[in-house]
């Protein structure tokens, strides 16, 4: 079981981002605070990399304001 900060194995996003499903949204998330590039998540998804930059501008927000909470 993993905490909603902790970041996940790519073993256990990489699955989760291939197939569509209906978590596939939250695994953005966690792909892209475990270091996956646009690029590699848009290969996986084939997901728009315009959205995929608007949602990475949400989790980077989301990493400054967790920091400024530590």
């Amino acid at each position: 079981m993993y905490a909603d900060r902790d970041i996940l194995p790519r073993e256990l996003i990489t699955p989760k981002l291939s197939v569509p499903n209906a978590e596939r949204i939250f695994f953005l998330r966690h792909a892209l605070r475990a270091g996956y590039t646009i690029e590699e998540i848009h290969q996986l998804t084939r997901i728009d990399r315009w959205f995929l930059t608007q949602i990475k501008q949400i989790v980077d927000f989301e990493e400054e304001l967790a920091a400024t909470r530590a």
